[in-house]
C-alpha cells in the first residue's frame, strides 16, 4: 500500500502555545495547494533578532520545494546602514538554497528579494473571518441614532489625535467612540496640543470593550448602530516614537479592522497609511472616495484626521443620506468580503508575480 506523505509542513514559532498569528494557518492552505511540490511554513512576525531568525530557518526541511514565511510587516532595513539584514541572512542560509521562498505579509505591495525569493501581499487577518451577519440584517435602516463609529483599543498616535480633534470640535459624543489609555503619550505632536490633559482625563473611553477582540462584527453597536465606520488601522505614516522630525515613516498594514465595515454593511472611512484606498480598490472593493477630499489616500495622517473631523461635523443626516445613495456599493462590498474572490485574486497575483521572473537555481 502506498504511504501517504503530507506535502505541506508547518514548523517553529507558529506552533507554540503563544503563537501570535494563528490566522496564517487558517488562510494559506489554498495558496499551498496552488504551488507545485512540497512546502514548509514558518512564522517570523515576533522574531526580533538575527540569531532567532536563523534558528527558525534551521527548522525548515532543506528538501522542500517552497518555503513560505509569514510575517505581518516583514523586516525593515537597518536604520544605521540601510541594509535589510534579515533578507541577507535568509538568502545566505543553507536550508534556503535551490528553492522558492515566498514571504507573505499584510502590506500592500509585492517585490522581488532574490532570484527565487519574493515578498508578497497576503493579508491573513483580512481573510481569516467568515462569521458575519446576514445581508438583510446588516443593511442599516433609516433613523439610526449615530452616523459614525470608531473603536480604538491601543492608543496609537493617530488614534489619540483623532479622538482629541473630535473632542476639540465637540463631536466626540456624536460618534460611537472608544480609546484605551495604556500606551505612550510622549510623541512630539501630542505635546503641542492645547489642553490635551483635559482630553486625556476622559480615557479610557469604553464601548463594550469586552468585545473588541472579536474578529467578527456581530453584536456590537459600533457596527450595527452607525452608518459609517471610521477604521483606524494598526499603523499609519505617523511614527509612534518621539524622534524629532521622524513623523512620515511608511508602515503599510491591512488587518481585520479594514474588512469590518464591508461585513457590517457600513460606509468605510479609513485612517491608514498612504496607498490603503488604492490597495482595497485593486482587490475590487468600492471605497467611496466621493466622501473624502480629492487626493485623500496620499495625504499625511494629520491632514486625514482633519478631513475625517470635517466629515463627522457634517452630521448624522448627511452620512445617512450618503449611505442610502451608496447602497449598491455597500452591498457589493459585502458580497466581495463574504466570498472567496479576494483570496483567489491574491493567489493569482502571487503566481503571476512569481512567473514574471524566471526561477534560476
Amino acid at each position: 500500500m502506498q504511504q501517504f506523505i503530507n506535502p505541506h509542513s508547518t514548523v517553529g514559532n507558529i506552533l507554540s502555545a503563544y503563537g501570535p498569528n494563528i490566522p496564517w494557518t487558517w488562510v494559506i492552505d489554498h495558496l499551498k495547494n496552488s504551488l507545485v511540490g512540497t512546502t514548509c511554513h514558518i512564522d517570523t512576525t515576533v522574531i526580533g533578532s538575527i540569531p532567532r531568525f536563523r534558528d527558525e530557518l534551521d527548522l525548515c526541511d532543506s528538501g522542500v520545494d517552497t518555503v513560505i514565511i509569514t510575517d505581518e510587516k516583514w523586516k525593515f532595513p537597518d536604520d544605521a546602514d540601510g541594509i535589510n539584514h534579515y533578507e541577507s541572512a535568509l538568502l545566505a542560509h543553507a536550508n534556503m538554497q535551490n528553492k522558492d521562498i515566498i514571504i507573505l505579509t499584510c502590506r500592500y505591495t509585492n517585490r522581488r528579494v532574490g532570484p527565487r525569493c519574493w515578498v508578497v501581499s497576503y493579508p491573513a487577518w483580512f481573510l481569516s473571518s467568515h462569521f458575519y451577519t446576514p445581508l438583510e440584517a446588516a443593511i442599516k435602516p433609516r433613523g439610526l441614532d449615530y452616523g459614525f463609529s470608531s473603536l480604538n483599543s491601543r492608543p496609537a498616535v493617530h488614534r489619540i489625535l483623532l479622538g482629541y480633534r473630535l473632542y476639540e470640535q465637540d463631536l466626540l459624543d456624536k460618534v460611537i467612540f472608544s480609546l484605551g489609555c495604556n500606551g505612550s503619550f510622549d510623541a512630539n505632536i501630542i505635546k503641542t496640543l492645547p489642553d490635551f490633559e483635559q482630553f486625556r482625563q476622559l480615557l479610557p473611553i469604553r464601548v463594550y470593550d469586552t468585545r473588541l477582540g472579536d474578529y467578527t462584527v456581530n453584536n456590537h453597536p459600533a457596527y450595527s448602530h452607525a452608518y459609517c465606520n471610521i477604521v483606524t488601522e494598526t499603523e499609519t505614516d505617523m511614527v509612534i516614537d518621539v524622534a524629532p522630525g521622524a513623523n512620515l515613516v511608511e508602515h503599510e498594514i491591512i488587518t481585520e479592522k479594514s474588512y469590518k465595515p464591508f461585513l457590517s454593511c457600513q460606509v468605510p472611512l479609513f485612517l491608514a497609511s498612504r496607498g490603503h484606498y488604492a490597495y482595497l480598490k485593486s482587490l475590487g472593493f468600492e471605497v467611496m472616495e466621493d466622501l473624502v477630499p480629492l487626493g485623500y489616500d496620499q495625504m499625511p495622517t494629520v491632514d486625514k484626521v482633519a478631513a475625517i473631523v470635517n466629515i463627522v461635523g457634517q452630521g448624522r443626516e448627511f452620512i445617512e443620506d450618503f449611505y442610502f445613495a451608496h447602497r449598491g456599493e455597500i452591498e457589493h462590498n459585502y458580497a466581495l468580503a463574504t466570498g472567496r474572490t479576494v483570496e483567489q485574486q491574491l493567489i493569482a497575483d502571487i503566481l503571476l508575480f512569481k512567473s514574471a521572473v524566471p526561477s534560476t537555481p
